[in-house]
């Protein structure tokens, strides 16, 4: 792995570091939403007093659809932003003429 990242420069690297460190954030709020969410809003409708099944399963239903669409987005959301904005730094501090090169003590760019 160390060989691979060796010929990037230091903007590719952070650019796979910002993508891991978002995915294991998406990882990690899949989880929690799945872990969590569907037992208190369960636990949330047998608070109103419904008791038929077919409706509590179709409410329940929903509740994870919508969980799964609306966290899909907001994570991909997150990962495009987080790209873009390490693209974009990028992109700047190469014509900005910062970045890779090495300077040696005492040398001049």
């Amino acid at each position: 792995m160390r060989r691979a990242l060796a010929g990037l420069g230091v903007g590719a690297r952070l650019l796979i570091a910002t993508i891991a460190v978002v995915l294991v954030a998406t990882t990690t709020a899949w989880v929690v939403v799945l872990a969590v969410g569907p037992g208190i809003f369960h636990h949330h409708m047998l608070m109103t007093g419904v008791t038929d099944p077919d409706v509590l399963f179709h409410v329940e239903e929903a509740f994870e659809d919508a969980s799964a669409v609306s966290v899909s987005i907001a994570l991909v959301v997150a990962l495009a932003t987080a790209s873009g904005l390490e693209i974009a730094l990028m992109n700047y501090d190469a014509v900005a003429g910062g970045g890779d090169e090495v300077v040696a003590a005492g040398g001049r760019r």
